[in-house]
């Protein structure tokens, strides 16, 4: 995917009628559609949905999504973020799928899992203890999900 544009901030997978805005942190940054709505520029808001971000040494102010009950159970050694979920634990009749991808030129694991209509998508970049979760109930929000961190690009190069 191509870096997004700092002006326009537009993803080339984007309608090009879908307006997004650039959001900046010291480590990344990253789009989101204009639509969405933030209190704190962690955690994004439309409708139903919520998606936002935490590192290692904010794994208490990730977003409160379904997720978060898994990381709380998780051991978590300082400086890497707690395991992923398994489909399982969201009750049977659960799938999910995980893939890698060089997301900003840097690998991610990327993930949707799906349980009766509910999707929680993840992404994680290891290598910055860079985690992304979201909820929604619809499958093309959870695309759109994915596709906003897929917008992510770091500021600073691996262990600097």
């Amino acid at each position: 995917m191509a870096r997004p544009s700092a002006a326009t901030c537009t993803t080339p997978d984007a309608p090009a009628s879908t307006p997004w805005r650039l959001v900046t942190t010291p480590l990344f940054t990253y789009c989101v559609p204009a639509a969405w709505q933030s209190s704190d520029g962690r955690t994004w808001r439309l409708g139903g949905a919520v998606l936002g971000w935490c590192t290692s040494a904010t794994l208490t102010q990730c977003p409160d999504v379904t997720y978060e009950v898994t990381m709380e159970v998780n051991v978590v050694t300082p400086g890497q973020l707690p395991g992923p979920p398994q489909a399982t634990q969201f009750g049977t009749g659960c799938s999910g799928q995980r893939s890698a991808d060089s997301v900003g030129g840097v690998w991610a694991q990327l993930g949707d899992w799906r349980c009766q209509g509910h999707h929680v998508t993840e992404a994680r970049w290891v290598s910055f203890a860079l985690m992304f979760v979201g909820e929604t109930d619809d499958a093309a929000t959870a695309q759109l999900e994915l596709q906003i961190y897929r917008t992510v690009r770091f500021t600073t190069a691996v262990g600097h």
